[in-house]
C-alpha cells in the first residue's frame, strides 16, 4: 500500500514530499497461469481417470488379513486407492490456488516524489524519472482478472517524450480503490493536470 509523507521542510521552506510502494502483475503472469492450469488440468485428468478405472474394477482384495465375519468393513487397497487419489485432488487444488494467488500478487515497485519530479523504481532497480514540467496527461483504464473482475488500473502516462504504461493492482485495503488513492494522481496534481486534493483531516 502506499505511503504518503505529507509535507516536510526543505531548505528552511515547506516543500512537497510523498514515497511508498505499489504492485504491478508480474512481466511473464499470463504464462505462469497458462503453465499451472496445464499442470492443475493434467495432474486432475490423471486422478480421475485412475479412480474411474479403481472403481470398475474388483474391489476384494484387502489391505490386510481380517476375521472373515467382518468382511463388509474392511478397507481393500482398491478402496484406499480412491481415497488417495480425493485426497490428492484436493491437495492439488489447494496448491493451485495458492499458487494463483502468489503469482497474481504481482511485483513491487517504488516511488519518490518532491517538487521538482516523482522517481518509480520497478523490481531490478531502473528507475524512470517524471519531471511535472513535461506532464501531458494520466489517464486510466480499468485492468481486469481473467478478463471479469477488476483489479486495478492500466495507467498510461504521457510526456513530451514517449508515453509510459503501468499496470496498477489495488492495495488490500477495499477502501483505497480510485484513482486518487495511486501514486499516479500525485503526477497529475504537481503538473496541474487535476485539481490538488486537499486532506481535511491535515487541514490542508
Amino acid at each position: 500500500m502506499s505511503e504518503h509523507i505529507g509535507y516536510a521542510r526543505v531548505d528552511d521552506r515547506y516543500g512537497f514530499c510523498a514515497k511508498g510502494t505499489f504492485r504491478c502483475p508480474r512481466k511473464k503472469e499470463p504464462l505462469m497461469l497458462a503453465i499451472a492450469a496445464a499442470v492443475y488440468t493434467a495432474c486432475l485428468l490423471i486422478t480421475i481417470v485412475n479412480a474411474v478405472i479403481v472403481l470398475t474394477s474388483d474391489l476384494s482384495m484387502p489391505i490386510f488379513e481380517y476375521d472373515k465375519t467382518i468382511d463388509d468393513f474392511v478397507p481393500t487397497i482398491d478402496l484406499f486407492g480412491v481415497i488417495v487419489s480425493v485426497l490428492l485432488v484436493v491437495i492439488l487444488t489447494a496448491a493451485v490456488i495458492l499458487s494463483v494467488i502468489i503469482i497474481t500478487n504481482g511485483k513491487e515497485y517504488t516511488y519518490f516524489a518532491d517538487e521538482i519530479k516523482m522517481v518509480i523504481t520497478d523490481p531490478d532497480g531502473e528507475k524512470t524519472v517524471f519531471e511535472y514540467k513535461d506532464m501531458v496527461s494520466v489517464t486510466y483504464e480499468k485492468l481486469t482478472l481473467f478478463k471479469r473482475r477488476q483489479r486495478g488500473f492500466d495507467v498510461y502516462i504521457e510526456t513530451k517524450y514517449r508515453t509510459h504504461n503501468y499496470q496498477y493492482i489495488y492495495s488490500e485495503n477495499k477502501l483505497l480503490r480510485s484513482e486518487k488513492d495511486t501514486p499516479f494522481f500525485i503526477l497529475e496534481e504537481r503538473a496541474g493536470l487535476k485539481k490538488r486534493r486537499y486532506n481535511d483531516d491535515m487541514g490542508a
